[in-house]
């Protein structure tokens, strides 16, 4: 008599299989692991500032890279680059809750951003539009070093939340041809 083997290694058998036939697909239907946004052809060179020195400057520089921009510096740039230019960019720290005795409970950082983008030859792609992310921690007064190290975290997950928001629209933007220059 033949042995069957154990339904769960049945079970284990067909779900790998079923996923080793949907691997294909799942491109085809927009799926992506987060962190990867296929560049279309036009943002394969950029050249991109800030106004200062930021988190969300190298977060986005960081992205831009692992997905497979060059990061120009200098001018002139080739006519099929695009600039990005991030300005105004601003951290708000902020109680968000607090208990009977007016003690913080809970704080948020709020970042915000101003975004502009143009091709090479300076025509526009887009205009001055704001982005922000929001990103809240429990607060505890007696673990003061541990909450400054809380809020470096919550920063830098901030940075890499615009980062991934901005590079998501500049793709929309250059893969529709949108013009949101237009009021």
């Amino acid at each position: 008599m033949k042995r069957q083997p154990p339904p769960t290694t049945r079970r284990t058998f067909l779900l790998g299989g079923l996923a080793f036939a949907l691997t294909p697909v799942l491109p085809g239907c927009g799926f992506q692991p987060r962190g990867t946004l296929a560049l279309p052809a036009a943002m394969r060179k950029i050249s991109l500032q800030g106004s200062q020195p930021s988190g969300l400057t190298d977060a986005l520089t960081r992205l831009l890279q692992s997905n497979g921009a060059q990061i120009l510096s200098g001018a002139p740039l080739p006519a099929d680059a695009i600039s990005i230019r991030l300005s105004d960019i601003r951290i708000q720290r902020r109680e968000a809750l607090t208990d009977r005795q007016a003690n913080i409970r809970l704080i948020e950082l709020l970042q915000r951003v101003q975004l502009d983008a143009q091709h090479a030859d300076g025509r526009p792609l887009i205009r001055s539009e704001s982005f922000e992310a929001v990103r809240s921690a429990s607060y505890n007064p007696l673990s003061l070093l541990a909450q400054g190290e809380e809020e470096e975290r919550l920063r830098r997950e901030l940075d890499e939340q615009l980062a991934h928001t901005l590079l998501a629209r500049l793709k929309s933007v250059m893969a529709h041809g949108v013009d949101t220059t237009q009021p």
